[in-house]
């Protein structure tokens, strides 16, 4: 269907030319990602817990964060911009008494999208898999670098999706870790699916909740700035020799590195293991 109108034009003549103009102009769809790593978003209580008058049933737990990662992954699928998902989150809600990851939750909800779309549940599994351990960002990237560094082949071009206070973080943790790429905010995405989401953005945007997420998302880009001991024992979790010892030359510094030896370096892993994780000071969140 052509974009062009013919009440656009002063004449059939001009509509005609335009139209011949548009078919002859190829359009070129961009490569699809590899895959596009989806970070958790966290869960919350099930809806009997907030309703005791609903069947108890758990509906998918996932706050609007996380459902606007899903919905945004899902369509980025069906518009074939990529070829997998990696949905990320462990258990993170045990002190709740939820036992079910952030990973398993997403993707149940992304199951329910691409089945509404008609694609089969063989298919749904080939194309989702799961980091299902990981408990804050930090561990969502390290274990994404394992099943990465299994098949460095197959993931070549990679994106990044989560909520756009959240993306700055994100990238410059998979910069920290040796990955290349491309953020997605999901807000673009899930208003490309469709343009009734502008009205629930407004309004998450203009809400003390989304300033209380500002602020964490100051204090601990600040701290993956200026406090290595915030990120790097986590970052110990990497299994690939090459990328483990890429990322802590990061940690000692190209030069220092270098004159230790990668045996040296990599055989303080266990060390580093054990420090003390240090968090960044709150008041690093203040604007």
């Amino acid at each position: 269907m052509s974009e062009f109108e013919p009440t656009e034009f002063k004449s059939e003549e001009e509509w005609q030319a335009a139209l011949e103009y548009e078919k002859s102009v190829e359009i070129e769809k961009p490569e699809p990602f590899d895959s596009v790593v989806v970070l958790g978003g966290g869960l919350k209580d099930p809806l009997w817990k907030t309703n005791p008058k609903l069947e108890k049933s758990e509906g998918w737990m996932l706050p609007f964060d996380a459902k606007m990662r899903t919905i945004a992954a899902t369509q980025m699928y069906l518009d074939g911009l990529t070829k997998e998902i990696i949905f990320t989150g462990g258990k993170t809600a045990t002190d709740k008494g939820i036992e079910v990851s952030e990973a398993e939750k997403m993707k149940e909800y992304a199951g329910h999208i691409l089945q509404n779309a008609g694609i089969e549940d063989d298919k749904i599994n080939k194309v989702i898999v799961l980091e299902d351990k990981a408990t804050n960002t930090i561990e969502n990237v390290a274990n994404v670098c394992n099943i990465i560094d299994q098949d460095k082949e197959k993931y070549q071009n990679l994106a990044v999706l989560s909520n756009e206070y959240h993306l700055d973080r994100a990238q410059k943790l998979m910069e920290k870790f040796g990955l290349k790429t491309q953020g997605i905010s999901a807000e673009e995405k899930v208003l490309d699916r469709s343009e009734k989401y502008q009205k629930v953005l407004d309004r998450f945007f203009q809400s003390p909740e989304y300033r209380k997420k500002l602020a964490v998302e100051r204090r601990f880009s600040a701290g993956l700035q200026n406090l290595p001991r915030y990120w790097f024992p986590q970052a110990m979790a990497v299994n690939d020799p090459d990328r483990l010892y890429q990322i802590m030359e990061s940690i000692y510094g190209p030069a220092l590195a270098q004159k230790l030896g990668k045996k040296a370096v990599l055989e303080s892993k266990d060390d580093l293991n054990q420090i003390e994780r240090k968090m960044p000071p709150e008041e690093w969140g203040e604007s």
